[in-house]
Parts: structure tokens; C-alpha cells; sequence
């Protein structure tokens, strides 16, 4: 090359570079998937077979098609706020807790929903809501009854998380409601005593 007057370089290094940047993109493709599949094994609580299923669900998912699903069901706000949803491929803490917390609770299932462990997960997941979400308990109510709906939660490219899981979680969340009341009360009742 550098013996060649014909060799140009502009031409030789902008292939280069171009050749670089698709190899970085699908490194970086390979990068997710990998995530993904961790994550998956996570939530699934080590199902390899069932975490690559639902995978391999998720990535033969049209993504224009997702993203006309979120563009109708979402206001232009809420799809502001759906940027800070944690991802399965995410490698942010956040993503990363919120992963883990699945984990735990379809761990601790058979627990019950008044277990003191079941019932710390679902206050970590509400502390983390609120740091995030603060607010905006439309969006979050309808985030979770998509999340709720298999159709809708596939339409809007979310992990397949187990129907039994979900309505666990939901009677779990009930139950650490009905404890706050419950603590609520009996506060009052002993501040009215002291009076």
C-alpha cells in the first residue's frame, strides 16, 4: 500500500472503518442477546429451556410493529416514561435490581404473599416505583394491566413473565397494602389511647 501511488487512502480507510462499525453493531447485538438470555435465566429462576423459549419469542417480535402498539396505547408523556423501564438486555443497576426482585419472587412463591420475604420484595418494588414513577399512577396502572394481558404484553415487546407469577405478585402487593392499613390503624388507635 505504501508502495502503490495508486493506493488511495481515503477510499481504503473509510472501508475500514465501515467494516469496524458493522462488526461493532453486531458484537453489540451478540452483547444483548447474551443479556437477555442471563437476565431470562434470572427471572426464570435457572429454567434454562423456559428462558429461551420465551427469548425466542421476544426477538422474532416485529419491532415497528411494537413501537406503532406503544405509540397508540401511550400518550407522548408516558412513552417519555417508558424510556426508564428496566430492560431484560439493560445492564444498569436498575435493570439489573428489578431483574433480580422477579427472581425472588418466583423463588419465594411458594411461600405465600404473607411471607416477611415475599413481602420485602414487593416493598423494594414499590420503593423503586416510587423513585421512578413518582406520580404517575396512570401510567403504572396501565403499564400493569398490559403487563397483565399476555396479547398486550407481547404487542408491547415486554419479557413473558408467568401468568400465576403476575397475580401472585398482585395479591402479594394486596396483602403488603393491607398490612400498611393495618399498621395505619393501630398507630392511630395508640396515638387516640395516649390522648
Amino acid at each position: 500500500m505504501l508502495a502503490s501511488p495508486k493506493w488511495n487512502w481515503s477510499t481504503g480507510l473509510k472501508a475500514q472503518l465501515a467494516y469496524i462499525m458493522e462488526e461493532q453493531a453486531r458484537l453489540k447485538n451478540i452483547e444483548t442477546a447474551l443479556r437477555e438470555l442471563i437476565s431470562g435465566l434470572v427471572v426464570e429462576g435457572g429454567d434454562d429451556e423456559h428462558a429461551i423459549q420465551k427469548l425466542i419469542q421476544l426477538s422474532n417480535q416485529d419491532k415497528k410493529r411494537l413501537h406503532s402498539f406503544k405509540e397508540n396505547m401511550f400518550t407522548e408523556k408516558e412513552l417519555e416514561l417508558w424510556q426508564k423501564i428496566p430492560h431484560m438486555s439493560g445492564d444498569d443497576p436498575d435493570s439489573l435490581e428489578w431483574i433480580a426482585l422477579l427472581g425472588q419472587i418466583k423463588k419465594y412463591k411458594t411461600e405465600g404473599v404473607s411471607s416477611p420475604k415475599v413481602q420485602s420484595i414487593i416493598k423494594r418494588m414499590l420503593e423503586k416505583q416510587q423513585h421512578d414513577f413518582s406520580g404517575e399512577d396512570e401510567f403504572i396502572q396501565k403499564l400493569w394491566d398490559a403487563r397483565m394481558s399476555p396479547s398486550q404484553s407481547e404487542q408491547l415487546g415486554l419479557y413473558p413473565i408467568d401468568r400465576e407469577v403476575l397475580e401472585f405478585m398482585d395479591q402479594a402487593y394486596e396483602k403488603y397494602m393491607s398490612f400498611q392499613k393495618e399498621r395505619l390503624v393501630a398507630k392511630q388507635a395508640r396515638g387516640e389511647e395516649e390522648v
